[in-house]
Order: C-alpha cells, then structure tokens, then sequence
C-alpha cells in the first residue's frame, strides 16, 4: 500500500512539473516523462502481481496510477495560468 501511494504522489508530482513548463522544454520533458511512467507502471504492476490482490484493489490501484499524472497537470496549468509575473508577492 505505501508502494502505490508513494508512487500516486510521485506521479502527480510528475504531472505538475508537465503543467507548469512551457516552450521548447515541454517536448523534452513530455518524452522523457512518457518513458519514465512506462517504467514506472510496469514496476507497479510487477508489484501487484506479486502481491496477489482482490480484483477490487487491483482496479483501484491501477485507476490511482492512471488518474494521478493528469490529476497533476491540471493543478500545474492552473497554476501556471494564475501566476502573475509582474505580481509583488
């Protein structure tokens, strides 16, 4: 359990720093990401099948891991949209 939670924290995380960048680095960052999170998941899912779960916690582990990534760049391009450069705070 705290395998997957670490991993749902790391992704959204990942998603927020995709959010946030714009310009050339964006391409760099999205391939590098997109590799990254297909190793990740298939850690993830060697873990789960390691573990042996019900249907139920497999399903909900995999829709945690699927749902945390975009979950994060949301938060990132809301972020990003609400900063204001010029703001004296």
């Amino acid at each position: 359990l705290l395998f997957e939670l670490g991993i749902a924290l790391h992704s959204i995380i990942i998603g927020v720093s995709l959010g946030v960048i714009t310009g050339d680095g964006f391409k760099t960052l999205l391939v590098a990401l997109t590799f990254h999170q297909f190793f990740e998941g298939f850690a993830l899912g060697s873990a789960i099948i390691l573990s042996d779960p019900s249907k139920r916690k497999t399903f909900v582990t995999v829709l945690a891991f699927a749902l945390s990534t975009p979950i994060g760049i949301a938060i990132g391009i809301s972020v990003r949209n609400s900063f204001n450069e010029n703001s004296k705070s």
